[in-house]
């Protein structure tokens, strides 16, 4: 029972606000976001503040919600450790129960439906690193030194970095997405030999959906929240 309850208690940890910057309202990038204005002069000044905000977020987001995912994924993989050290059986060969192959098909679905959410966020994620790349030609072109870096520069440097910051917490997060769902099979395999109780990992898979469904909802529209604000700015400043 102690990867379930390892579930029920990261789940009370993240309500308790171990990601809520990163979900509170004062943090939603549609508010926070620059919005295009009529000239690059008359918006540098909110385009650089937007782009440090944008790096707050994404920096917010990265210790709650990826820390989070990561935490839970490492508990279950010290209890799968736990169980495997301790199984005596040796892997069979004899096809899994009828539950046993029930369980593996809500785990591929889960997972599947997952991966398709981040296969989309990775697209547009690649869309807004051209989009920042070319912001940077177009505002930091004759800028050598930072010291006199214009405005615009350096908002187009920040958003950079926000963008390189992204990537990185968008590959964690599916690192760890998938090695939850690995895992899970394992624990299929292990009641498969007989080395947790039956109906062990129907129960794990209940705790899941109860603890980490919304999770996995939330994080990737979150990921698409932040990908809307850096495409827009990038639009703004490649302009």
């Amino acid at each position: 029972m102690g990867l379930v309850r390892a579930l029920g208690l990261a789940w009370m940890a993240l309500l308790l606000g171990v990601s809520g910057p990163a979900f509170s309202q004062g943090n939603n990038p549609r508010q926070n976001g620059a919005s295009p204005g009529p000239g690059s002069g008359a918006v540098s000044r909110p385009a650089l503040e937007a782009s440090a905000s944008l790096k707050q977020q994404i920096e917010s987001f990265s210790t709650g919600a990826i820390r989070f995912e990561a935490g839970v994924t490492g508990e279950i993989r010290r209890g799968v450790e736990r169980l495997s050290r301790s199984c005596q059986a040796a892997p069979g060969s004899a096809p899994p129960s009828a539950a046993l192959a029930q369980a593996k098909a809500r785990i591929d679905a889960a997972q599947a439906a997952g991966q398709r959410a981040l296969t989309d966020s990775a697209s547009r994620l690649a869309t807004v690193q051209r989009d920042t790349a070319a912001a940077i030609a177009q505002q930091c072109s004759g800028s050598v030194l930072g010291f006199f870096k214009s405005s615009p520069c350096q908002a187009a440097d920040n958003l950079e970095t926000a963008v390189t910051m992204l990537g990185a917490a968008l590959n964690r997060y599916r690192d760890t997405f998938d090695e939850r769902y690995r895992l899970y099979r394992e624990v299929v395999d292990l009641e498969s030999r007989e080395c947790v109780r039956p109906g062990f990992t129907d129960r794990l898979l209940q705790a899941n959906d109860s603890a980490m469904r919304a999770h996995e909802q939330s994080t990737p529209a979150r990921l698409g929240q932040l990908l809307d604000t850096a495409g827009q700015l990038a639009g703004q400043l490649s302009r």
